[in-house]
């Protein structure tokens, strides 16, 4: 079991969100300090450095914490029957929060963070991708394939899948996005 987190932690990091969720709506990401940030979550900077070396490394927990949010809002839904439906009703809840934040999403996309947002969404699909397809047996799983390449492939197109849509400037078509998630994750 998990320790939970001192009550003050958990305090400064909700401020954190609320403050980095506000200057990322007013600013690029790139236009903000450290400072800036703290001031806005009325913290001191030195409380800041006790949890994170710097704002990328913030950014990376933050992103983190979203992805952790998304999948405690699932844990209320129904028990899936399979190991993929409980994948597909992840995705359903991250294109969910991806179309409600449209606009912090549109900010993030205009700075240097948008690849790294990116690259950390795509470790997060690889890692619960490759996490399902342990628990998926090996004959329903195509023949002569490695669990990791798979979950390669898969991650990476619904990566792709998500950044075109998200490109288009529209809401991301929810329908489509499931629909390509069934035909890239393996397994039943």
């Amino acid at each position: 079991m998990e320790k939970p987190l001192d009550l003050r932690i958990v305090k400064t990091y909700r401020s954190l969100h609320t403050a980095f969720h506000e200057l990322i709506s007013e600013n690029d990401f790139d236009s903000f300090t450290v400072n800036e940030l703290c001031d806005r979550a009325t913290i001191r900077r030195a409380t800041f450095y006790k949890h994170f070396n710097d704002k990328y490394d913030y950014f990376r927990h933050y992103v983190h914490e979203i992805w952790d949010g998304i999948a405690q809002s699932v844990q209320s839904l129904p028990k899936p029957a399979t190991t993929r439906e409980g994948y597909l009703q992840k995705c359903v809840a991250l294109v969910n929060y991806l179309n409600e934040d449209r606009e912090q999403i549109a900010h993030l996309r205009a700075s240097s963070m948008y690849p790294v947002l990116m690259d950390i969404l795509s470790e997060m699909l690889y890692e619960r991708v490759l996490k399902n397809l342990t628990e998926v047996p090996v004959s329903h799983l195509p023949e002569g394939l490695d669990k990791a390449d798979i979950a390669a492939f898969s991650s990476g197109g619904i990566i792709n899948v998500l950044l075109h849509q998200m490109e288009s400037g529209k809401p991301l078509d929810t329908a489509a996005i499931v629909h390509f998630v069934e035909i890239l994750t393996p397994g039943k």
